[in-house]
């Protein structure tokens, strides 16, 4: 069953477990205007592969985990890198931003599951 979320995900316990999981272990946050990119995950989870909607579309998301385990290098959509713009913290190296109006034509192009690489 596809899902995305709402008031309901975010007000319920399951959904709160979710949207932590999401938003600050995998480190995707949907804006309407942009897409957080900054996982913060153990090296020993390198290779972690995640399903899940983005924007309307379903996406595959890849992790490859440097040593560090944060700030990702590059995103690649289906192999193309993104556009992105560098976040902010003063604590560790930051994650990106993508905007979302081209990432969603981008996604919009093609049929299927699209993926996701964050090296």
């Amino acid at each position: 069953m596809p899902l995305e979320g709402g008031w309901r995900i975010y007000s319920s316990g399951a959904g709160i477990a979710y949207r932590l999981v999401v938003q600050h272990l995998l480190g995707l946050v949907q804006q309407p205007h942009r897409l957080g990119i900054d996982p913060v995950l153990p090296p020993a989870l390198d290779g972690l592969e995640e399903r899940l909607p983005l924007y309307g579309h379903p996406v595959r998301v890849v992790y490859r985990v440097g040593a560090r385990g944060h700030g990702p290098h590059a995103v690649l959509l289906d192999g193309q890198p993104l556009l992105l713009q560098p976040g902010h913290n003063r604590y560790r190296s930051p994650g990106m931003w993508a905007a979302a109006a081209p990432l969603r034509q981008r996604l919009a192009q093609g049929a299927g599951t699209r993926t996701i690489t964050l090296a």
